[in-house]
C-alpha cells in the first residue's frame, strides 16, 4: 500500500513510497500514467516525496529534518542501455529482427552503414535541488496565500505555510485536541470542498480526527466535514465536499489528535 504519492507536473508520471516511514525494506517507485511500472529504488527514513517543477528531479523530506534528491531523467536512461545491449542486440541468434531495432531511436539518421552510425548520449547536468518543491499552480484554490491565524506553533513551522502551496512546508504544533488554525479568505465566497494533507504523532493510538468548520465571524463556527486518518493514510492528500455554504474563514480543528503533536502540510479551498 502506498503511504505517499506525487503526481509530475505535467501529469504523465507517478511517483509512490510504499513500506513504513522507518521500514528500510521500503521502496520509492516511479510509474507512467497508463499504470507501468518505470523504475523502482530502495527508500529508508523518507515521510513525504514531490516532483521538481521540470518532473526530472524527485525531491524526498527525510525524518531526519534532511532534503535529498534522485535524478528521473528516463530519456538519459533509456540511451544508456541502449548503448549497453546494443552488441548483444546485434549479434546474438536467438534476437529477432524487430528485437535487433528495438534501440533505433538512438541512433542518428544516417545513410551509412549502421557501423558508422554514432549514439548520441546526452551528458546530464549535476542536479541541483531546486528553490522551491511546489504543487501544480491552481488558481481556483481560494486559500493560497491568504491569512491565517492559529492556537500556536512549533518551532519555525507557522501558519502561513500551511497555505503555501508547497510540499516541503507545514504548519507544526505541540498542542494536541483542540488546537486549530484558519483562514481568511478576504470575503464571503460560496464554498463546497476542501482537500488537506495532514498528520499527527502516530505514537498515540492508530487514528485522529479533524473537522473543518466555517464562520462569518471567526468566532462562531460550524462543523462542515470531517477527516479520520491512520497510520496508513498519514499525509495521504484528500478531498473533502460539503453542501455548498457561505463562509470568509475555514478553519482546520483537532477534533482528536489523543495526546499528540499534528502538523497540516496543506489546505486548499474550492468553490466546486
Amino acid at each position: 500500500m502506498a503511504k505517499s504519492i506525487s503526481f509530475s507536473p505535467d501529469g504523465q508520471k507517478i511517483a509512490t513510497r510504499d513500506g513504513h516511514v522507518r521500514d528500510i525494506a521500503g521502496s520509492v517507485k516511479i510509474w507512467s500514467n497508463s499504470g507501468r511500472e518505470l523504475q523502482t529504488f530502495k527508500s529508508k527514513n523518507i515521510y513525504h516525496l514531490g516532483f521538481n517543477p521540470n518532473g526530472k528531479i524527485l525531491v524526498f523530506n527525510n525524518l531526519d529534518d534532511t532534503t535529498s534528491w534522485k535524478s528521473l531523467d528516463l530519456d538519459e536512461l533509456m540511451f544508456k542501455g541502449c548503448d549497453w545491449l546494443d552488441n548483444y542486440l546485434q549479434n546474438n541468434p536467438g534476437v529477432s529482427n524487430y528485437q535487433k531495432r528495438l534501440c533505433n531511436f538512438t541512433q542518428n539518421k544516417s545513410s551509412n552503414p549502421r557501423k558508422e552510425q554514432t549514439i548520441d548520449i546526452p551528458v546530464p547536468e549535476k542536479p541541483s535541488l531546486p528553490q522551491q518543491i511546489q504543487l501544480p499552480s491552481d488558481s481556483s484554490d481560494l486559500a493560497r496565500n491568504k491569512p491565517v491565524k492559529a492556537s500556536g506553533h512549533w518551532r519555525n513551522a507557522t501558519p502561513e505555510y500551511a497555505v503555501d502551496n508547497r510540499v516541503d512546508t507545514l504548519w507544526g504544533t505541540s498542542e494536541s485536541t483542540g488546537a486549530w488554525i484558519y483562514i481568511d479568505l478576504g470575503k464571503t465566497f460560496e464554498i463546497s470542498r476542501v482537500t488537506l494533507s495532514w498528520g499527527w504523532d502516530t505514537r498515540y493510538v492508530k487514528s485522529a480526527e479533524s473537522w473543518i468548520e466555517v464562520s462569518n465571524d471567526a468566532q462562531n463556527w460550524r462543523k462542515v466535514a470531517d477527516s479520520v486518518i491512520t497510520r496508513a493514510t498519514i499525509y495521504n492528500s484528500h478531498s473533502l465536499k460539503f453542501p455548498s455554504t457561505q463562509a470568509r474563514y475555514v478553519r482546520f480543528y483537532a477534533a482528536r489528535w489523543n495526546g499528540g503533536w499534528g502538523t497540516l502540510r496543506t489546505i486548499q479551498v474550492y468553490q466546486d
